[in-house]
């Protein structure tokens, strides 16, 4: 190989690196990925799924919430490693949640990856062809949006990005409530 690069021209050399650069264009750029976060499972009940995800597979309690516009409950189980495992219920029959359930029945809803940059990430997975929907974009908080799963071999694969205020607390978070707490009503849905 190297006896044959030494036979090229330089107007050679010049057309390959030519040739290169405008191959190197057409390639696609990676969304920048900064970990998977977690994985959501769509249920009927988080309660009904506790002695699975928390006392047999040993999962640590670390989130969770209550979304009252969406109709939907969500609890966060940590593992070794810093990967998360996120139980999603319906809080009414308005829920998306819902929907997938009688749709699909309980499994696998989503996957969350975290990303550097939410706007670039978008453009990045457009310009490769894959349907971005549900765009919430905000200059601070919580940044996200979704990869159709027609266009991801039937995966829903949502980009995350945290965006922090310069006054936002540094360091540590640590949940305010127990997850029982939570699933008796305390984050403002019903107890389930």
């Amino acid at each position: 190989m190297g006896a044959e690069l030494a036979r090229l021209s330089y107007g050679d050399m010049k057309e390959i690196h030519a040739e290169m650069t405008r191959l190197e264009g057409s390639i696609p750029k990676a969304v920048g990925v900064s970990y998977i976060d977690h994985v959501a499972v769509a249920v009927e009940r988080v309660r009904d799924l506790v002695p699975l995800y928390r006392d047999l597979l040993g999962g640590t309690f670390v989130d969770a919430g209550d979304d009252l516009l969406k109709n939907f409950r969500f609890v966060q189980f940590c593992y070794p490693g810093g990967f998360k495992i996120e139980l999603i219920e319906p809080l009414s029959k308005d829920s998306f949640v819902r929907r997938f359930l009688d749709r699909r029945g309980p499994g696998m809803h989503h996957i969350l990856i975290q990303v550097k940059d939410i706007e670039s990430a978008i453009e990045v997975a457009e310009q490769a062809g894959f349907r971005v929907v549900d765009k919430s974009l905000r200059p601070h908080g919580w940044n996200e949006a979704f990869l159709h799963p027609k266009s991801t071999s039937g995966v829903l694969i949502e980009f995350g990005q945290y965006k922090r205020r310069p006054s936002d607390p540094q360091g540590e978070w640590k949940f305010p409530y127990t997850l029982e707490e939570v699933l008796d009503g305390v984050l403002g849905g019903p107890k389930t």
